[in-house]
C-alpha cells in the first residue's frame, strides 16, 4: 500500500513538472495543453503500473497453483499407498492380527499414519478452497476436480433455486448435518482414545468372583477389560465397544484379555485350590476361525490351562456360529476349555442343544428370574432351573446387588451367585 501511494506521489510530481517545464523547450506552446499532456503521461504510468502489478499477481498465483499440483499428485500417491496400509491393516485385524506387541504397535503406527495423510488432504483442499475464491473459474481440471470433491465448495450457478427452496427444510438440512457432524466428531474421538490405549498399553484386566450359595465362597473369577484415557479416566464399555467393533479393533481387544487370562491362569495354577476364569469374548473374535484355530493349538502344546478357561458368549452370538466355528469349539472343549452363555434374552432355552455345544454354565439376570416368577409362577421358575440341572449346566444368577434380592433368589435353589453384593471388578494384580 505504501509503495503505490510513492508511485503515485512520483507520478503527480512528474506530471507537475512537465507541465511547468514543456512551455519553456517548446516556445508558443499553450499552458493549457501542456497541463494536458503531463495529466495523459501521469494517467499512462498509472496504467501500466496497475497492468504490471497484475501480472506480477497472476505470475504468483500461477507459481502457488502449480505448486499446488505437485503437492496435489504427491499427497495422492500418499493416499495410495495409505489406503492399500489401511486394507492390510483391517485385513489383519480381522484375522485376529497382530497378535505381539511389537506387531501391534507397527500396525497402529501405520493407521497414525493414514490419518496424517488425511489430515494433509483436508489441509490441501483448504489451500485449494483459498486459491480459488481468487480465481473463481480454474481452467486447470485437477483443481476443478478438488473443488467438486470439496463438501463446503458452492457450485457453480447455484443459488436462484437454492432461495426458492422453503426456509423449514433448510433450517432441518443443517440441524440434521449438525448432528452427524457432531456424531463422526464423538466417534474420531473415541477411537482415537481406543487407539492410544492400545499403543500406550491403558487397556487393564479386571476380575469379578463368582460365588457359590449360600455359602458365598469365590469359585470363579470373570475377566474384564477397562479401558483409561489419557487423564486415567475409565471408558465406559458401552461408549467404546461400537467404535471398536466398526473400526475392526475389538478382536485385537480380545486377544489381549485371553493372552492375559492365559498368563493368570498359569500364575493360579500354582495355589492348592486353583480357581477358573470366565473370558468374554465378542461376536466378531468368535466368527474369527483363525484366531479360534491358533489359540487351539497354542492349548496343545500347554494342555494343562484349558481345564481353567471358559469362553463366555452372549446368546445371540451363539446362535448366529457357523459350522466351522463349532468345529473349533469342540476342539476346544476337547482341550478342556468349556463354554458359558450371557446376555440371554430369549429364557425360553433349549437344555439339550446348549449341552451338545458343550455349553457348561449359563447366566441368568436376577431381575429376570423374579420376573418370571411374578409372571408365570415359581413353577416355572424351577422348571428352568430344573431343566438345565438336568443336562449338567450349571446357572450362574448375576446382578445381585443386596441382601433382600439374594433372600428371594435362594428360594429358587440357585448354585452361583455374581453381583456387586460378593465383590466388585476389582484390577487383576489385586483380585487374584
Amino acid at each position: 500500500m505504501l509503495t503505490n501511494l510513492l508511485l503515485l506521489a512520483g507520478y503527480a510530481a512528474l506530471t507537475g513538472l512537465t507541465a511547468w517545464y514543456l512551455p519553456r523547450f517548446v516556445p508558443g506552446l499553450d499552458p493549457a495543453l501542456a497541463l494536458g499532456v503531463g495529466v495523459g503521461g501521469f494517467l499512462l504510468c498509472a496504467l501500466a503500473h496497475e497492468v504490471s502489478a497484475r501480472l506480477a499477481r497472476e505470475a504468483r498465483l500461477s507459481t502457488q497453483m502449480t505448486r499446488l499440483r505437485q503437492s496435489y499428485f504427491q499427497v495422492e500417491e500418499e493416499l495410495s499407498w495409505a489406503r492399500r496400509e489401511m486394507r492390510s491393516l483391517l485385513e489383519a485385524l480381522e484375522q485376529g492380527a497382530p497378535r505381539d506387541g511389537q506387531a501391534t504397535r507397527a500396525a497402529y503406527e501405520k493407521a497414525r499414519a493414514v490419518d496424517e495423510v488425511m489430515a494433509e488432504i483436508k489441509l490441501l483442499k483448504s489451500l485449494v478452497a483459498k486459491l480459488s475464491a481468487r480465481r473463481p473459474e480454474p481452467a486447470d481440471p485437477v483443481i476443478a476436480e478438488l473443488r467438486a470433491d470439496d463438501p463446503g465448495a458452492r457450485p457453480a450457478g447455484a443459488g436462484d433455486d437454492d432461495e426458492e427452496a422453503p426456509a423449514k427444510s433448510l433450517v432441518a438440512r443443517r440441524k440434521d448435518r449438525r448432528k452427524e457432524s457432531a456424531e463422526e466428531r464423538q466417534e474420531a474421538e473415541v477411537l482415537e482414545i481406543v487407539h492410544e490405549a492400545l499403543r500406550q498399553d491403558r487397556i487393564e484386566v479386571v476380575l469379578q468372583p463368582i460365588v457359590s450359595l449360600p455359602q458365598r465362597k469365590r469359585r470363579f473369577y470373570e475377566a474384564f477389560t477397562r479401558m483409561r484415557d489419557d487423564e486415567d479416566r475409565i471408558v465406559p464399555a458401552q461408549r467404546y465397544i461400537g467404535v471398536a467393533e466398526r473400526a475392526g479393533l475389538i478382536t485385537a481387544i480380545d486377544n489381549m484379555l485371553v493372552f492375559r487370562c492365559v498368563q493368570l491362569i498359569r500364575r493360579i495354577q500354582q495355589r492348592p485350590e486353583p480357581v477358573d476364569f470366565f473370558c468374554n469374548l465378542s461376536g466378531h473374535t468368535l466368527r474369527d476361525r483363525e484366531f479360534l484355530a491358533d489359540f487351539a493349538n497354542y492349548l496343545t502344546t500347554n494342555g494343562d490351562l484349558g481345564r481353567n478357561l471358559v469362553f463366555e458368549m452372549a446368546q445371540a452370538d451363539l446362535d448366529g456360529l457357523p459350522a466351522e466355528t463349532l468345529k473349533q469349539f469342540e476342539r476346544l472343549h476337547r482341550l478342556g476349555c468349556r463354554f458359558s452363555l450371557d446376555k440371554v434374552e430369549d429364557i425360553n432355552l433349549d437344555p439339550k442343544d446348549l449341552a451338545e455345544r458343550h455349553v457348561a454354565y449359563v447366566k441368568l439376570d436376577a431381575r429376570a428370574l423374579v420376573t418370571l416368577a411374578e409372571v408365570q409362577g415359581s413353577d416355572a421358575v424351577q422348571t428352568l432351573l430344573g431343566g438345565l440341572t438336568q443336562c449338567r449346566i450349571d446357572v450362574i444368577v448375576e446382578k445381585i446387588e443386596s441382601e433382600d434380592a439374594l433372600r428371594e433368589l435362594l428360594d429358587f435353589g440357585i448354585d452361583f451367585g455374581q453381583g456387586y453384593l460378593f465383590g466388585e471388578p476389582r484390577p487383576a494384580k489385586l483380585a487374584a
